[in-house]
């Protein structure tokens, strides 16, 4: 399955994202190379300069899925310094970790 671009924050007048959610399915090891890429063009878009980031590593449920700090290292978000980021280890089916990605998001647009 590709992945599916981000539509434009742009229409007749100019927006500016506050957050970006970002979920990834951890049991898929061979596309994080193509979520990276994605990645980087996505932060680098200028309408998202300010814009937290929030990475749900989804389906940690499943046996063999990648950890957060997997996910971390082959994303290499611990060299993003351009916007605050958080990964949150989740599991969509069950809800355990989606609250508190939410809050962190919430945390960060108030701040």
């Amino acid at each position: 399955m590709p992945i599916r671009p981000c539509p434009s924050a742009r229409t007749n007048s100019r927006l500016l994202a506050q957050a970006v959610i970002m979920v990834i399915d951890s049991s898929e090891r061979e596309r994080t190379g193509a979520v990276k890429e994605e990645l980087t063009a996505l932060l680098g878009h200028e309408d998202l300069r300010d814009a937290a980031l929030c990475v749900f590593a989804n389906k940690q449920d499943l046996k063999g899925s990648m950890t957060a700090a997997e996910i971390t290292e082959a994303l290499s978000l611990h060299s993003i310094k351009t916007h605050d980021w958080q990964i949150q280890p989740c599991c969509a089916l069950t809800g355990d970790g989606i609250s508190e990605g939410l809050d962190w998001i919430v945390a960060r647009v108030k701040g």
